[in-house]
């Protein structure tokens, strides 16, 4: 049974006093604590409540208010002198009656973050501001018959989509009317490239064809991967999140494309022949990125790497410490990518040193941003986070809570960002799948169109990036 404060006549909670608590015979621990860490300039929220468990012992019960997530973890508690352990995790006393830390790994990868937490009046949650938006009809809908993840592109009248079922499909812009399929050997998780000349897609079969883009017919096949790509469902044990697959980017007469495996290849774009490698310790996921001297990508080793453009060696590489899933933007000299360390970097694309940060609270980067006006555009993970970027120097402009998980590369335009976002069920906090149109200045949503949950399905949603026709 929790220890509670008498409320206030307004309702409030007050702070129980140590010595009021030694005069009733409880721990002078009881109550609510709260800290307010700071890293790489943004300030976070971490919450945790002491009471007695109803059988003579003591707990603390943890919430992470950035994530909209109360009372995710209950631990024992155990007092010890001048500390105060969490089952393993220790908080000590200071002599100004705070307790101190560094937060856990478990919660915080990689960076070490001073942990400073003082009583407070008991936090009561807030539920999320519901989108007050008009809700958008499709102008038509087309049903594929497998999930989409790949994202979507878009070329004189024609959206290109590629899904689970290895089937890419080119589709009437206007009408949905299918023009032409073409069969892979295994899912499309690549979105599409479309040249003049021909259409480039990549497929957990291991290979990346070259097709005709007015007729689907193939032109040539490479070889990427000996296996095909062996993804676990989410949900399930071992599952990596590893949502998408590298897509071909076409510079000059190269195509660079990453792998399952780890390679950097560089092709021949009007034969597929390979022309170099380059090996990472593990799976390419995003697409590369360029800027004509060298070659950028991240993998889920860890590492942001940048190789010769020509000969495909290494020129640099910047260890994050968690895997990096998403597509570098290359601006202003910067190559600018999120990592699972919870961080948007923005690396000097000559040297590959920091440059600066930008940090999520709790929350994965797997979005990719996009650059407009020198403004960067990137959602996020668990924070459900939109955020806007001023790509010089790190500054925010503006950030939205989706509601869900936008893991997904934002489409912008002159006046909107457009963004889906992903619904996952049974978790920690709720996350509710939409597609969001925003105002590219304010971040003010303009319009959405929620996805209910289909049946039981454990994730939902819009995984896919939008694409934008005329």
């Amino acid at each position: 049974m929790a220890l509670e404060s008498p409320r206030r006549d307004d309702g409030s909670l007050p702070t129980w006093s140590p010595d009021l608590l030694r005069a009733v015979g409880a721990p002078d621990i009881i109550g609510t604590w709260l800290a307010e860490p700071e890293h790489a300039g943004q300030r976070g929220a971490f919450v945790i409540r002491f009471e007695l468990d109803g059988k003579g012992g003591l707990q603390a019960t943890v919430s992470l208010p950035p994530l909209g997530a109360w009372d995710v973890a209950t631990l024992p508690v155990t007092l010890e002198d001048d500390r105060v352990l969490l089952s393993s995790w220790p908080l000590t006393r200071q002599p100004d009656g705070s307790l101190s830390s560094v937060l856990p790994p478990t919660i915080v990868p990689v960076h070490q973050i001073p942990l400073e937490l003082r009583r407070t009046s008991a936090i009561e949650p807030r539920e999320p501001e519901p989108i007050s938006a008009p809700i958008a009809e499709p102008v038509w809908t087309r049903d594929l018959g497998s999930p989409i993840w790949a994202g979507l592109s878009t070329a004189e009248g024609v959206v290109y989509v590629g899904d689970d079922a290895g089937r890419l499909s080119a589709l009437e812009a206007e009408s949905g009317e299918s023009r032409w399929t073409f069969e892979a050997g295994a899912a499309i998780r690549a979105r599409p490239t479309v040249t003049d000349e021909a259409l480039y897609v990549h497929s957990d079969d291991g290979s990346l064809y070259s097709l005709q883009p007015g007729s689907g017919e193939l032109i040539w096949s490479a070889t990427l991967a000996g296996e095909p790509v062996p993804r676990i469902p989410l949900g399930a044990e071992g599952a990596r999140y590893n949502h998408y697959a590298s897509s071909a980017l076409v510079e000059g007469d190269t195509i660079y494309i990453g792998g399952f495996d780890g390679r950097l290849h560089a092709l021949d774009r009007k034969t597929g022949v390979e022309r170099w490698t380059f090996a990472a310790a593990d799976t390419i996921a995003g697409t590369p990125a360029t800027d004509d001297e060298r070659v950028y990508i991240g993998s889920f080793d860890g590492n942001v790497y940048a190789v010769d453009a020509v000969s495909g060696e290494e020129a640099w590489r910047y260890e994050t410490g968690a895997a990096v899933v998403s597509t570098p933007l290359v601006y202003g000299g910067r190559v600018i990518i999120g990592s699972r360390t919870y961080d948007l970097l923005a690396l000097d694309a000559a040297t590959g040193e920091l440059d600066w940060k930008y940090y999520y609270w709790f929350s994965w980067v797997e979005s990719s941003a996009v650059e407009r006006d020198g403004v960067a555009y990137v959602g996020s993970s668990d924070s459900q986070l939109v955020v806007a970027i001023d790509a010089t120097d790190g500054t925010e402009r503006w950030r939205l809570d989706t509601g869900g998980s936008p893991w997904s590369t934002p489409a912008v335009t002159e006046s909107s960002v457009f963004i889906g976002t992903v619904g996952v069920a049974g978790y920690m906090v709720a996350h509710e799948a939409s597609l969001l149109a925003l105002d590219r200045e304010t971040g003010e949503v303009r319009w959405h169109y929620p996805i209910s949950r289909p049946g039981e399905a454990g994730h939902w949603g819009v995984g896919a990036s939008a694409a934008v026709d005329d």
